[in-house]
């Protein structure tokens, strides 16, 4: 069964990106066949996966705006396992675009049902707020991963995004399952131990056991436009995906 993962939170600079990008890798290289699907129009994705704007001719805008598109008319793909949706600036006018249209937040949804979709996963990756976009993609999900980084609001973005969980259910009868991502952290010092610590206070068990270091590794391996496993196959970094995909592989 095809598993739809958002990823997603209210905070910028938490890591979506990364996540979304070197997760999808790390099951494709387990042998899981990967969509990432672009949702997000400053086109980090599309970057991270090496694709440059303009190189292509329809994005995830396509999907939202034209009937007639499906997923296999716009995939691009990345290697033998692994493909993506792009996107780019434009993708920033569908909300306007839409702002009366009826199902709106459900464009995203019907446009996947209608597509040819032989993937183990998709992976979709969400701007730093509650819009249009994201709440499409919410709706399309049946999980969704909240990366936080070890800052001074990360508790307070994870409570605020479970409020928009429980007002999406409440409202639309449907919302992802959530799950939390420590990005970025290092537990040799006190301030990351009791961010963690009050995270797992006030969310128990919302919060996945696999930790994401800070590495140099990761940056270089986004500015080469490649995942990180496929820039260093033995750094901690894809130690770190590998462990969380398998984690992810465990779960009901």
């Amino acid at each position: 069964m095809m598993r739809v993962v958002s990823v997603a939170n209210h905070k910028g600079g938490v890591g979506k990106t990364t996540v979304a990008v070197n997760l999808a890798s790390a099951f494709a290289r387990a042998g899981r066949r990967v969509l990432v699907l672009d949702n997000d129009p400053q086109g980090h994705a599309t970057s991270a996966l090496g694709v440059e704007p303009g190189h292509f001719s329809l994005s995830t805008r396509d999907l939202y705006l034209s009937s007639d598109v499906r997923v296999e008319d716009l995939r691009l793909p990345v290697d033998e396992q692994l493909w993506m949706v792009p996107a780019e600036i434009d993708l920033s006018t569908v909300e306007v675009e839409l702002a009366e249209a009826p199902r709106r937040l459900r464009r995203l949804t019907e446009r996947l049902a209608v597509s040819s979709m032989p993937y183990d996963l998709v992976f979709i990756d969400n701007p730093p707020h509650v819009g249009l976009l994201t709440l499409n993609a919410l709706r399309a999900s049946a999980e969704v991963l909240l990366p936080v980084d070890p800052g001074r609001f990360a508790v307070d973005a994870v409570g605020r995004f479970l409020r928009t969980l429980q007002e999406l259910e409440l409202e639309r009868g449907h919302a992802p399952r959530p799950r939390v991502v420590a990005n970025g952290f290092d537990l040799r010092t006190r301030y990351a131990r009791r961010i963690l610590e009050d995270l797992d206070a006030l969310h128990p068990g919302l919060r996945l056991q696999t930790l994401l270091h800070r590495t140099v590794r990761l940056r270089e391996a986004a500015e080469q436009g490649r995942p990180v496993d496929r820039v260093d196959a033995h750094c901690r970094a894809t130690a770190d995906f590998a462990a969380l995909a398998k984690e992810m592989e465990g779960l009901d």
